[in-house]
């Protein structure tokens, strides 16, 4: 009988350590984004063209991770959110210093634009949908 109880303590244990992760709320924005990160807003959505000035990474504890790049266009600086660097290498986007391109996105607060389509004249690559859903997502990542 001590046997038999000592499974199922085992087996009640085991279970709670699989099923309660399992149970976590992952809180997220309305496009998908980590619940403390700006959301896309098509209300604000703009066009901007300029020139590449940096390409970086935006580590993911931040709210906007992903790769970034400063846009310098005639109407000033852009810091632009264009996606995982993933989802990047998958696509087979690759964004330069001293690079011209457009990118249409939402301008959610100051300079910073969610990026929704990347053009660099070779192509165009949709990073979100009409309302700001990360087409990334769509694509497992």
């Amino acid at each position: 009988m001590n046997f038999f109880k000592k499974a199922i303590s085992v087996s009640a244990l085991g279970f709670t350590a699989m099923v309660v992760p399992a149970m976590a709320v992952n809180e997220t924005n309305a496009t998908g984004g980590p619940a403390n990160s700006p959301s896309y807003n098509p209300a604000t959505v703009t066009q901007v063209e300029g020139v590449v000035t940096a390409v970086r990474q935006v580590p993911g504890s931040d709210a906007l991770a992903g790769v970034h790049v400063t846009l310098k266009a005639k109407t000033g600086s852009y810091d632009v959110m264009v996606g995982p660097a993933a989802f990047l290498k998958l696509t087979k986007t690759n964004i330069v210093n001293g690079e011209y391109i457009q990118v249409r996105g939402s301008l959610v607060s100051g300079n910073v634009i969610l990026g929704q389509e990347f053009d660099d004249n070779t192509g165009t690559l949709v990073l979100r949908d009409a309302v700001g859903t990360p087409v990334w997502i769509l694509w497992g990542m």
